[in-house]
C-alpha cells in the first residue's frame, strides 16, 4: 500500500511536469501566426523571498516603443482574471493596440509562490489522492484530479511550497514588496523608465496605498476600476469578506468544511460582484476554475478593518493610507461601475478631493456616462466591458503615453460636484463621510506635497475632473498627521 502511494505521488509529479509550461493561459489574438503574441511567464523575487509571476504579453506584430502596462488583479483572484476568452481579454486588446503588457499575480495567487500543503483550492485534497489510489479508484481520482493537474501545471510546481512561511501575508506586503518588485522588473525587462498600471479592485488599491506611503516617479499613470482607499458602504460586503476568512481558515484546517465555505463564497461573489445582466456563464465558469485564489488571513483582516473603520490602514494601525492620499500625484483615472457593491461613488469622491494629482479623472461606468450599467467584476470581465470599457482605458493610455494631459483652465461656470449613486450631479457637494481625528503614532515625516483644488468639466457623455495645484499647507502636511479628510473649496 505504501509503495502504491509512492508510485501515485511519482505519477502526479510526472504528469504535472509534463503539463507545466513556461507559457500561460492566453487565447490567440487573430491575424497571421507570426503576428500573434504568445504570453510567457516571468518571475521576479521580492526582497522578502517570494516569487511573483509576471505573464508577459508582447505587442502584436512586434510593435514596440510604447510604455509597458502592468495589469493587477483584485481580492480573491489571480492573473488569469484578465484573460477569460478571446473577447473578454484586456491583455489581448492592449496588445493589438501596440502595448507591451505584463500581468501580475500577487503573492499567494496564480503562478506566484503559494502555500500548498493541501490542494483543496486546486480541485482535490492531497489525502484524497492517496486514499483514491489505495482504494484503486483510479477513475475517480483521474476525474477529480484533472482540473487540479491542469492548474498545478500552470502554477508550476516549483512555486508551490509546504513551507509555513508562505501560509500568511498582509495587504502591506503587497504594498511594500510586490508592487515595487513588479515595477522594477518590468522597467528592467523592457528598458522603459516608466510604466502604466491598470488595477482592478485590490489591484488598484495596492498601487494607491504604495503611492500614499512611498515616493516614486516611474509610474506614468494609472487606471483603477473598482478601487478605493475608503469604504463608505462596508456593511454590504462584510459577509463576503467573513466568508472568505472562513474559507481560508477551513483550507488551512483541511476537511469538508472548506468545500462548504468555497460554495458559499462562490454564491456570494456571483451575487455581489456582478451586475446580473452582464454575467456570462462561460466567463464566470473560467474565472471560478482558473482565476481565483483564496486570500490570506492577514489580507482579509485588513479588509475587515476597512469595513469597520471606513479607511485603509496598515495591519498594525500605525499608518493610515487614506489619510495620506495627498501623496498620490500621478495622472489617475478612477472608475467604478454604477452598480458596484464594493465602491460607493463617495469613495471616488474621496480620491478626487484628497489626491494631489494635477491630472485626475473619475468616471462612473453606467448610463450617466452613456454606457450600459456595470458592477464590480463585469466592468472588466464581460463582453459589454470589452466593447465599452476597454476602448476607454486604451484611449486614456494613448493620451498619456507621449506626455501629460493638460489641465483645463477654470472659469466662473465650473463648480465642484459630487456623484450620486444613480450618476446624477447634485447641486451641492457633501463632505466625504470618512472618520477623521485618528491618532496614528510612529510615522515618519516626508516632504510636503502640494494640495489641490478640484473643478469639474462636463463634456456631455463623460464626467472629467481636473485639478489645479495650490501651495502646500505648512503646519499639518506630514505623514500620518492628525487632520480631518475634507473636500477643498473652489475659488
Amino acid at each position: 500500500m505504501r509503495m502504491r502511494s509512492l508510485c501515485a505521488a511519482v505519477m502526479i509529479c510526472v504528469l504535472t511536469a509534463f503539463s507545466s509550461t513556461a507559457y500561460g493561459f492566453i487565447f490567440p489574438v487573430g491575424g497571421d501566426q507570426e503576428s500573434r503574441p504568445r504570453s510567457e511567464v516571468k518571475y521576479a523575487v521580492t526582497p522578502d523571498g517570494w516569487k511573483i509571476a509576471l505573464e508577459h504579453v508582447p505587442p502584436a506584430g512586434g510593435q514596440s516603443g510604447r510604455i509597458p502596462v502592468i495589469l493587477c488583479h483584485g481580492l480573491g483572484y489571480n492573473g488569469d482574471f484578465w484573460m477569460l476568452s478571446n473577447e473578454v481579454n484586456l491583455p489581448r486588446h492592449l496588445s493589438l493596440e501596440g502595448y507591451d503588457v505584463w500581468i501580475l499575480s500577487l503573492r499567494g495567487a496564480g503562478k506566484s509562490t503559494k502555500w500548498v500543503y493541501k490542494l483543496a483550492e486546486m480541485g482535490l485534497e492531497a489525502p484524497g489522492i492517496i486514499s483514491s489510489v489505495n482504494n484503486e479508484d483510479y477513475v475517480g481520482m483521474g476525474i477529480k484530479g484533472l482540473g487540479m493537474l491542469m492548474k498545478l501545471g500552470q502554477a508550476k510546481m516549483e512555486n508551490a511550497s509546504a513551507n509555513p512561511k508562505y501560509i500568511n501575508w498582509t495587504f502591506d506586503d503587497y504594498v511594500k514588496y510586490d508592487v515595487p518588485t513588479a515595477i522594477d522588473y518590468v522597467k528592467k525587462a523592457t528598458g522603459s523608465p516608466e510604466v502604466f498600471w491598470v488595477g482592478h479592485s485590490m489591484g488598484g488599491n495596492v498601487l494607491l496605498a504604495h503611492l500614499a506611503r512611498y515616493r516614486r516617479t516611474d509610474v506614468r499613470g494609472a487606471v483603477t476600476v473598482g478601487s478605493q482607499l475608503t469604504m463608505v458602504n462596508g456593511h454590504i460586503i462584510s459577509q463576503y469578506i467573513n466568508t472568505l476568512q472562513w474559507l481560508r481558515l477551513s483550507e488551512l484546517a483541511g476537511g469538508v468544511e472548506a468545500e462548504k465555505a468555497k460554495q458559499a463564497a462562490k454564491e456570494q461573489a456571483r451575487a455581489l460582484l456582478f451586475y446580473g445582466p452582464n454575467m456570462e456563464g462561460d466567463v464566470v465558469g473560467r474565472l471560478e476554475n482558473a482565476g481565483t485564489d483564496t486570500p490570506a488571513v492577514g489580507v482579509l483582516g485588513q479588509y475587515l478593518e476597512l469595513v469597520a473603520s471606513g479607511q485603509f490602514k496598515t495591519a498594525d494601525n500605525k499608518y493610515n493610507y487614506a489619510q495620506n492620499a495627498k501623496n498620490i500625484s500621478i495622472p489617475l483615472l478612477a472608475c467604478a461601475g454604477s452598480q458596484d457593491s464594493f465602491v460607493n461613488p463617495n469613495d471616488l469622491t474621496f480620491l478626487r478631493d484628497n489626491v494631489s494629482s494635477g491630472d485626475f479623472q473619475t468616471l462612473l461606468l453606467g448610463p450617466s456616462a452613456g454606457m450600459d450599467t456595470f458592477g464590480h467584476n463585469d466592468a472588466l470581465i464581460s463582453r459589454r466591458a470589452s466593447s465599452q470599457v476597454y476602448p476607454l482605458i486604451t484611449e486614456w493610455l494613448d493620451k498619456h503615453a507621449d506626455g501629460r494631459m493638460p489641465v483645463p483652465a477654470m472659469n466662473g461656470s465650473e463648480r465642484l460636484h459630487d456623484v450620486e449613486s444613480d450618476g446624477s450631479l447634485p447641486a451641492s457637494q457633501p463632505q466625504v463621510p470618512v472618520p477623521g481625528g485618528m491618532n496614528i503614532p510612529g510615522s515618519q515625516p516626508v516632504q510636503s506635497l502640494p494640495r489641490a483644488q478640484r473643478v469639474i468639466v462636463d463634456d456631455g457623455a463623460n464626467i472629467a475632473r481636473a485639478t489645479r495645484i495650490v501651495p502646500a499647507e505648512s503646519d499639518d502636511e506630514t505623514e500620518g498627521a492628525n487632520r480631518p479628510l475634507r473636500a477643498l473649496p473652489v475659488e
